[in-house]
């Protein structure tokens, strides 16, 4: 499955059979965002995960990457959005990987609260 047709093209690209590839799109309406490039130049990157928090879904991934960021000497802030049954697990690797105090928890949200 892939959540793009950018990413099913992708998929082809790699060698996946074009009738084993489907787009499903995660229902995100991006038109109600303003995309545009920008440089941090002053402050912490702030950084947006929105999941559930399951192994599928990749957080410890990005705690990792958070966490070389981090080390490197890159001021960054993550919100996670989101509960499930990896919730304490991931609290308690921000502890082990030194990162606890830049990354927030704030649990479940509605679409809406999410968007503003």
């Amino acid at each position: 499955m892939a959540v793009s047709q950018d990413f099913r093209e992708r998929l082809l690209a790699y060698g996946i059979p074009n009738e084993r590839v489907v787009v499903h799109r995660s229902g995100i309406n991006l038109r109600r965002f303003v995309f545009f490039p920008r440089q941090v130049t002053q402050g912490a990157a702030e950084l947006l995960f929105v999941g559930r928090l399951a192994e599928k879904k990749g957080l410890a991934y990005l705690l990792d990457a958070v966490s070389l960021l981090v080390g490197s000497g890159r001021d960054v802030r993550l919100t996670v959005v989101g509960e499930g049954e990896l919730g304490p697990r991931m609290r308690a690797r921000c502890h082990e990987l030194g990162i606890a105090d830049r990354v927030n928890f704030v649990g479940s949200a509605t679409h809406e609260e999410v968007v503003s």
